[in-house]
């Protein structure tokens, strides 16, 4: 009876995790709100039943699939960004990390650009709610009298554009090495300073890939 209670568990977080991966499959390919429920079903290989163990409605998945791309950027970014970095350099870090994960894994960054057109991901959030705690206290340094909220809403707009275009092939590096300089002057950063960021940021992402180089596959 220890052995049967003590795998339960297990057995329901894959099932979660099952019917997450397929949602963000979907949304990457067509939209959520184009797929039924049976289609979702069908897609994780289970029930339609089984949905309404994990989840009440297309919306709490839809969120669920966002709170697990969050969990996978602040594990594989924003957690190994260097300490005694500059805020600027933690933000610039953060802005190229998400781009580079959105482009490793293609699916996933459409899916994030679709929510993104669909939801308002990060403004739903202030500086108290901390999804990316270190990145989110380095932007809010940089804003001064800027709402939190207001200032993600610029910056969210231009990052989740950046990914778009450079998933659909219409920008390139140095286009959105241009952009994000845009970006971060727009924030009342220095010139010198968002070059040595984005330095920073750059040499943090070259980091990334050889980590990745020696990692597992399959472990996204």
């Amino acid at each position: 009876m220890t052995n049967l209670l003590a795998t339960t568990p297990c057995k329901r977080e894959r099932t979660h995790a099952t019917i997450i991966a397929a949602a963000r499959q979907i949304i990457a390919e067509k939209d959520i709100d184009a797929a039924s429920i049976d289609e979702l079903m069908q897609a994780a290989g289970m029930a339609r039943g089984t949905f309404y163990n994990h989840f009440t409605s297309r919306e709490t998945l839809l969120l669920a699939v966002l709170a697990d791309i969050q969990r996978c950027l602040r594990e594989t970014v924003e957690n190994r960004i260097p300490t005694g970095l500059p805020a600027e350099s933690v933000v610039a870090c953060m802005i190229y990390g998400f781009l580079q994960f959105g482009l490793d894994h293609p699916d996933t960054g459409r899916a994030l650009v679709r929510i993104a057109a669909s939801q308002d991901w990060l403004t739903r959030r202030d500086a108290s709610t901390q999804v990316f705690p270190r990145a989110d206290s380095a932007f809010q340094s940089l804003l001064g009298d800027i709402p939190f909220s207001s200032g993600l809403a610029y910056l969210e707009g231009v990052v989740n554009q950046l990914l778009r275009h450079r998933l659909s092939g219409q920008i390139d590096a140095i286009e959105t090495d241009q952009v994000i300089a845009l970006s971060l002057r727009g924030l009342g950063i220095s010139a010198a300073r968002v070059q040595r960021a984005q330095a920073a940021a750059k040499a943090f992402c070259e980091q990334q890939a050889i980590h990745h180089a020696h990692q597992q596959p399959g472990l996204y």
